[in-house]
Formats: C-alpha cells, structure tokens, sequence
C-alpha cells in the first residue's frame, strides 16, 4: 500500500508556542524545541505551558502552544451554536 500526504502537519516538537511577558508586555513566538520548561498541566491550567526567559527584559514569562486555526475555528462555531464539542 502507498500513503498518500493528505495535509502535512507538524511534527509535535515543530508547533509553535507563544508568551507574552507581564514585565515589557513583548510577544515571542517560538518553535516547541526551544522549549526547555516543559509542564504538561494540571487541574488549574489550561493544558500545558512552559515558563521561559524574555530575550528582551529577562524577566520570566509563560509560553502556551498556539491552536490550530482549524480546531479553533471549529471550538468557536461550536460556541456560537451552543454545541457541545466534539
């Protein structure tokens, strides 16, 4: 059987992660093997983060993975319809 790529995605530590530091409100934007903090989350959080170092102040700030404009687009026509999600 051959595979066919359908949609090439990214490999899991290829996702981008984003933080925005609370000290000089900078927005960074990085791949997931920059990531050294790894948490996976628990009952207070919303999934897993990383704390990180700013490049600009060094102060610390939280990176969180960003969504997938797919699966957002889908969790917000679901919001509006008062759907459960799926």
């Amino acid at each position: 059987m051959v595979m066919t790529v359908i949609k090439q995605g990214n490999p899991p530590l290829e996702k981008k992660w984003k933080g925005t530091c609370s000290s000089c409100r900078s927005e960074v934007e990085c791949l997931g093997s920059d990531i050294t903090n790894f948490e996976a989350g628990d009952y207070r959080s919303l999934g897993p983060f990383s704390w990180e170092t700013c490049p600009i102040c060094g102060a610390q700030m939280c990176f969180q993975p960003v969504k997938d404009k797919e699966a957002s687009n889908h969790y917000k026509l679901n919001d509006t319809l008062g759907m459960d999600y799926v």
